[in-house]
């Protein structure tokens, strides 16, 4: 996201970049200053050419209930859900407009607390990890009522979960960052299946975003050292570091996506 930076009052692209349906660049403008005393709140969606960089629009304005976005998702109604970090909830916007809808998942609803993610599965579901109790909860996608929670709090040691993506093989995959791992759940049960990048076993440090690759592979983010690691998609080795520390001036990595030009 080096390549953005200053665009469109980006305050902070530490929360989440997808591709949307109109194939545009679509960031969460995370505000670490939170309230800035002359403009307010900066906190937004910001929209991009994904090719040239080049700065589209405000999709999402700042307003009093978008507080701490994170998590962003087309849902299958071609809406637009944001997951706020403060308010502990899952807002949906008009995926053509930006205009606010509803809070499409009630603050703290199952217990959630600090939502970070969220993934529109093919079961359903609406999936979204709860930072500070260690967890994922599932959620109607159609009316956002609570269902379960799916992998239970601190599930084999899991802490502060800051990514969750089904796998190829239909696992889901969740990072755990003060013990810089990621752990694999049985894709139906949530069940443990236990930590696909181990602890230990690669420079990772604060586990952040995460992608299964066009070869197969996992890509993380890791944010203290700069770079982005590439392990093994069959074993979850480590095969090495595919962005190098700090290249192109790369700074606190956060999150990524792969995306294919047409």
């Amino acid at each position: 996201m080096d390549k953005f930076a200053g665009k469109g009052e980006l305050a902070c692209a530490e929360g989440d970049g997808i591709i949307g349906p109109d194939g545009n660049l679509y960031v969460t403008n995370f505000d670490p200053g939170r309230i800035d005393p002359v403009k307010g709140s900066r906190d937004s969606v910001l929209r991009y050419n994904p090719v040239t960089g080049e700065f589209m629009n405000v999709f999402i304005q700042p307003s009093e209930i978008l507080d701490g976005p994170h998590g962003l998702a087309f849902g299958p109604d071609g809406n637009l859900y944001v997951a706020t970090r403060f308010t502990d909830s899952v807002l949906r916007y008009d995926g053509r407009t930006g205009e606010f809808m509803d809070v499409f998942v009630e603050s703290g609803s199952g217990g959630l607390n600090d939502a970070d993610r969220l993934i529109f599965h093919n079961d359903g579901l609406l999936y979204v990890d709860s930072l500070e109790t260690a967890s994922v909860l599932r959620y109607d996608a159609n009316t956002g009522a609570f269902v379960d929670e799916f992998v239970k709090s601190g599930s084999g040691g899991l802490s502060r979960p800051h990514d969750i993506v089904f796998g190829p093989d239909g696992d889901l995959y969740v990072t755990s960052f003060p013990n810089n791992a990621v752990f694999r759940y049985d894709g139906e049960t949530g069940k443990l299946i236990g930590q696909f990048v181990a602890e230990g076993s690669s420079p990772l440090e604060y586990a952040g975003k995460m992608a299964f690759g066009p070869n197969g592979n996992l890509f993380v983010t890791s944010c203290i050292n700069n770079m982005v690691l590439e392990y093994d998609g069959q074993n979850g080795k480590y095969v090495g570091p595919f962005v190098g520390a700090g290249a192109g001036g790369l700074n606190g990595t956060t999150f990524m996506l792969f995306y294919e030009s047409k």
